[in-house]
């Protein structure tokens, strides 16, 4: 491959890179984030069962797993819920 080749690629990879930060940009953009929960769940035999029926009545109201975080006690789940928004709204 001569050295042109060579620069072309690597000045179109920059280019492909740029567009693809820019489309990850607006792709968030056109989201908000609504609501935000967080959910400790201790690894105890008698209340772990809590922390789960927590997670999974946020999973049915249409919460998300965001993050989650390993404890020495547990874990720590962060949800949030996500609303599209019109893209005139976006700047």
């Amino acid at each position: 491959m001569s050295r042109y080749e060579e620069s072309k690629i690597m000045e179109h990879d920059e280019r492909l890179e740029h567009l693809e930060s820019k489309i990850e940009k607006k792709d968030k953009e056109r989201w908000k984030q609504t609501n935000f929960t967080v959910v400790a769940i201790e690894f105890n035999e008698e209340k772990y069962k809590q922390g789960e029926a927590e997670v999974n009545r946020n999973l049915s109201k249409g919460l998300v797993i965001h993050n989650d975080y390993k404890t020495d006690s547990g874990i720590v789940i962060f949800m949030c819920k996500w609303k599209k928004i019109p893209n005139e709204d976006c700047k």
